[in-house]
């Protein structure tokens, strides 16, 4: 079900479940990641981090129901790996540098979000 690059998305679709956030990456491309953002949780060495993605809202509402009921159907486990690690790679040298967030070049330019 890839469906390619967007670029035109201007609306950030955000949710703190790092697994649909890899099926929107496998489906929409590494690019489609525009921002990670880590939040402290009061009172616990925790962090909430937040994974918003450039994709149309419209086609978010089908995959997540198809996710949610275990309908998502993925052709490559390799290519959903890889995007998984993406995005663990890119949460992991932000952690390294002490910050608390990462922006893609799109969104930097104004091209997304």
């Amino acid at each position: 079900m890839k469906r390619g690059r967007v670029m035109a998305v201007k609306e950030l679709f955000e949710t703190n479940d790092i697994w649909f956030a890899a099926c929107l990456v496998f489906t929409y491309g590494k690019e489609s990641l525009a921002k990670i953002t880590d939040t402290e949780i009061s009172d616990s060495r925790r962090r909430l981090t937040t994974y918003a993605l450039a994709v149309p809202s419209e086609d978010v509402k089908i995959l997540r129901e198809e996710y949610d009921t275990d309908q998502l159907a993925l052709s490559s486990a390799k290519s959903f790996v890889g995007a998984y690690n993406s995005i663990i790679h890119r949460q992991r040298k932000m952690r390294e540098r002490d910050e608390t967030a990462w922006c893609s070049q799109d969104w930097v330019l104004g091209k997304v979000g």
